[in-house]
């Protein structure tokens, strides 16, 4: 079988992010909407997301090993497959419940596709190309939530709700014949490194523990910025206009910050994910201010900087762990769910109880801790300060 081009690598991996990412985001942006036919307030909200990321989260480790085993190809045309079942059921849904059973099926999806697309591109042949590559893939999740933005938008013009997310589905069922059908040029999953790293786990271990707890706070900006935007009296055009300014903001972060760091040492890319965590903060904390210019700038903000470290991030993941990245990734990611678990439940039982301004201090707090956490993560040792060149060359 013949191997894939870098284009079609990178087509490919952002495919399979997009289509894992479209089904939950767009359950947060339609929640206003989705609320008019059955209840699906913010507890609902935050037990659907916390369903969906518990799945993913639990299973990733499982998902990492399943793509190790399947091949690339197979886990993403898999993935894809799940998030249109996951949508289908969505657009079916006659309760909160059904709508919380479908998201766990979009779960399974989130289980397989970081693993799948972190393989695939180490199969890129040219490091900044590559780089450009983790970045156009993590910038795929932010599209989905501008094109979930955009969504409450036209649900506000008319469309009912329903008729948007079997739209949806169909995008994802035709994302299928983007996959293509040959094998990335990556070294198998068993094979061993010419010159790894020094001590991968020791670069992977921070990692996970700085991408759970920035987690948390990122994934409540999806989930509810349309329904406190809504709370704070802005029309569904003023919040989809700001959801889309953050998306686009969000997606060019996660494609520059890993290109203008492809060559930079470990300690570096750890300081710039933390820059970017800590402006995420301000963004957040802006939210507080519960005032509709501060939402808007907040709104911005933190989907621009607080939920634009992904690329980076991932990049970071890969580059640590040579010959094993579809299993440390798979690791990582359970991390990342964890806190896309646990965020938005802490952040609905405050809402409910306190309002939307203290949620969105609590996530702050979140986001700064993550913010910390990276720069004191920063690898001192000599053999760990860069990556080994082998890490981000294309595999034999």
């Amino acid at each position: 079988m013949h191997t894939m081009s870098d284009q079609r690598l990178i087509r490919a991996a952002a495919v399979i992010a997009l289509s894992a990412a479209l089904p939950s985001f767009l359950v947060g942006a339609l929640a206003p909407r989705i609320n008019e036919d059955m209840r699906f307030g913010a507890t609902e909200i935050g037990i659907a997301m916390t369903v969906c990321y518990t799945v993913a989260g639990v299973l990733s480790p499982l998902g990492g090993r399943v793509v190790a085993r399947l091949g690339t190809t197979v886990a993403a045309r898999l993935t894809c497959a799940l998030a249109t079942l996951g949508l289908l059921g969505i657009s079916a849904a006659g309760s909160a419940g059904h709508l919380v059973l479908a998201l766990a099926v979009v779960g399974c999806a989130n289980t397989m596709f970081q693993p799948a697309s972190n393989s695939l591109l180490l199969g890129v042949s040219e490091p900044r190309r590559q780089a450009f590559g983790f970045g156009t893939v993590q910038g795929a999740i932010p599209v989905a939530a501008l094109l979930s933005g955009a969504s409450l938008a036209v649900a506000g013009a008319g469309p009912d709700w329903r008729l948007i997310t079997l739209v949806a589905a169909a995008a994802t069922a035709c994302a299928q014949f983007t996959i293509g059908v040959g094998r990335p040029a990556v070294a198998p999953a068993r094979s061993r490194p010419a010159n790894p790293v020094a001590s991968p786990r020791l670069a992977v271990l921070p990692l996970l523990v700085t991408g759970t707890i920035a987690s948390a706070a990122a994934s409540t900006l999806p989930s509810f910025t349309a329904t406190a935007g809504h709370a704070n009296g802005l029309s569904p055009t003023a919040i989809a206009l700001a959801q889309i300014a953050g998306s686009l903001g969000s997606v060019a972060v996660r494609i520059a910050a890993p290109v203008a760091m492809s060559n930079a040492a470990l300690g570096r890319r750890l300081g710039v994910v933390a820059a970017l965590m800590a402006v995420g903060t301000v963004g957040l904390l802006l939210l507080v201010t519960g005032g509709q210019v501060g939402f808007v700038c907040g709104a911005v903000l933190g989907f621009a900087f607080g939920w634009g470290w992904n690329g980076l991030y991932n990049q970071l993941v890969a580059v640590a762990s040579p010959g094993r990245v579809a299993t440390t990734t798979g690791i990582t990611q359970a991390g990342v769910f964890l806190g896309g678990t646990v965020g938005p439940a802490i952040f609905a039982v405050i809402a409910v109880r306190a309002g939307f301004g203290p949620a969105w201090a609590a996530m702050a707090v979140l986001l700064g801790i993550a913010a910390i956490a990276a720069i004191s993560a920063r690898p001192r040792s000599a053999a760990e300060r860069r990556p080994a060149r082998s890490s981000i060359q294309k595999g034999p």
